[in-house]
Parts: C-alpha cells; sequence; structure tokens
C-alpha cells in the first residue's frame, strides 16, 4: 500500500511538470552501415528546424544523443522524453532507397498521451539531407498543427517550400 501511494504521488509530480512544448529527438536507426553519421545529423537537423516553432522547445542535440540508449521505438524514445519531462518524443530511420537515395521516416510521439500524433516519411537523394530535413520538419508541423495551435501550420498548402520562410 504505502509503494502504492509513493508511486502515485510521484507520477504525479511527474506528469506535472511535464511541459507539452518541450520536444526530445532521439537519434535515428539507420539500416544501411554507410549512412550511420545520419543517426545522430537528423536529431540536429530537426531540433534546428522545430525550436522556435510557435512555442515549441526542442532539448539539445548533444545533450539528448549523450543521454540516448536504445533502439528508435516509443519505448525508448518515452523514456529519454521522461528525462527532461518533454511532452513530445520524436524517433525513426533512415533507409536506402535505391544507390542514390534514401527514405527517412519520422514518428511525432504524444508522451503524455502515450500514442504516436503521426508518421512523416521523406525521399530523396543521399546528397541533399538538408533537403529531406526541412521536408520532416514542415510534415512535423503539419501533424502538430491538427492537435494544437503551432504558429504558421495552415492544414491546406503552405505556399512556400522556405523552412526559414515558413518558421517567420
Amino acid at each position: 500500500l504505502i509503494a502504492f501511494i509513493l508511486f502515485s504521488v510521484f507520477a504525479r509530480s511527474a506528469a506535472s511538470t511535464r511541459d507539452p512544448n518541450l520536444v526530445v529527438i532521439a537519434p535515428f536507426d539507420v539500416l544501411y552501415p554507410s549512412h550511420e553519421l545520419w543517426s545522430e545529423g537528423v536529431v540536429d537537423w530537426l531540433a534546428a528546424g522545430l525550436d522556435g516553432a510557435g512555442s515549441l522547445r526542442t532539448v539539445s542535440p548533444s545533450v539528448s544523443i549523450r543521454r540516448w540508449s536504445g533502439r528508435a521505438d516509443a519505448a525508448s524514445a518515452t523514456a529519454l522524453a521522461n528525462e527532461f519531462g518533454a511532452g513530445l518524443a520524436i524517433y525513426g530511420r533512415v533507409l536506402s532507397a535505391g544507390p542514390d537515395s534514401v527514405r527517412v521516416a519520422a514518428t511525432l510521439y504524444d508522451v503524455e498521451a502515450d500514442r504516436p500524433l503521426g508518421e512523416v516519411i521523406a525521399n530523396g537523394p543521399e546528397t541533399r539531407m538538408d533537403h529531406l530535413a526541412d521536408s520532416l520538419v514542415i510534415g512535423i508541423l503539419r501533424e502538430l498543427g491538427r492537435t494544437r495551435s503551432v504558429a504558421a501550420v495552415p492544414r491546406a498548402s503552405l505556399g512556400s517550400a522556405s523552412l526559414p520562410a515558413l518558421r517567420a
């Protein structure tokens, strides 16, 4: 009984300190050895694109990478989010999509509700990972716009392909 009471008090206090606008981005699983560098690179690109979009803030990529353990899945990403009190987690994978192309899939996860909000997939040439990351950021902002107020994320056409213009 005492253990249950302590657990309940701790769970309530952890939930009350969770920031629904704080996003933690986990290193992505890379399923093609020559793309291993992108496991952490995607974290940097996504953090740069999402931090400051509306009320969103991201956990420092270097800190989340250093604290990361496990696979890119909901359980590991939730554990990482719990360390920082983040309300949102992003995890994903980088796959080869042909001789010179990659596919990057990112899952946006609502930690408080314990459910995915959506998956965003970007395909393109491996030499333009920056464009793939921009596409992921736009898709993630679009998914977030379905459940919360995020500035500059209309549900129809975005009207611009420029990430800086969309963030502004």
